[in-house]
């Protein structure tokens, strides 16, 4: 095959050359929320190509069997969620299709709507803070994290109402009960997968 470009061997350098090396001579916090990767110019174009990595592996090792066995596969968030923030940190959304170009788009698409304060709320019951970059902090948006979480946030559920029509989202609710919520989601799955194969055979 062809010889490996800097571009493409980027990702597998950063992680067997470059994090050990930071790790034994520098004093660093391993743990995954102290851990960010930015770059400029083609530093940029490396930094995609490396997070993008690990999401294209997923779907080649995990998804795409499953598919092609001919299994349903649900998918928390998908290549959406990349589209949306991605963009909103300034990645052109022409060149993300290219990036994420590997994945096939789903029959379903649900996207769960919720405003802003109510999402924050929720959060915040689940764990003590705001993680620095779902709050969008990197951005300098405001030094306070939960002002920057609604600023940030919103323009992502920007980004995500855009793509609503092009890529025919079903949008749902999220301030209903869980269990209305569940009752909608199954009756819209009904009504565009056929089922019947899917179900369990009972032999009596």
């Amino acid at each position: 095959g062809a010889a490996p470009t800097l571009q493409s061997a980027f990702p597998e350098s950063l992680v067997k050359d470059i994090v050990p090396y930071m790790e034994k001579h520098f004093r660093v916090r391993k743990d995954q929320d102290s851990r960010a990767l930015a770059g400029l110019s083609m530093g940029g174009g490396h930094t995609v190509t490396a997070t993008n990595a690990n999401p294209a592996d997923r779907y080649e090792r995990q998804i795409l069997p499953m598919l092609k066995a001919g299994y349903i596969v649900i998918c928390d968030r998908f290549i959406f969620t990349a589209f949306a923030r991605d963009s909103v940190r300034g990645c052109g959304l022409d060149w993300l299709k290219k990036i994420y170009g590997f994945a096939r788009l789903p029959d379903i698409t649900f996207f769960y709507k919720l405003p802003l304060d109510t999402a924050v709320g929720r959060i915040l019951q689940g764990r003590p803070q705001l993680k620095f970059f779902e709050a969008g902090m990197d951005l300098g948006l405001s030094d306070d994290i939960v002002e920057s979480f609604k600023i940030f946030q919103g323009r992502v559920l920007e980004s995500y109402l855009k793509m609503a029509k092009p890529y025919n989202f079903t949008v749902m609710d999220a301030t209903k009960d869980v269990h209305t919520q569940q009752e909608a989601a199954r009756k819209i799955v009904e009504s565009k997968i056929d089922l019947a194969p899917f179900r369990k055979r009972v032999t009596i």
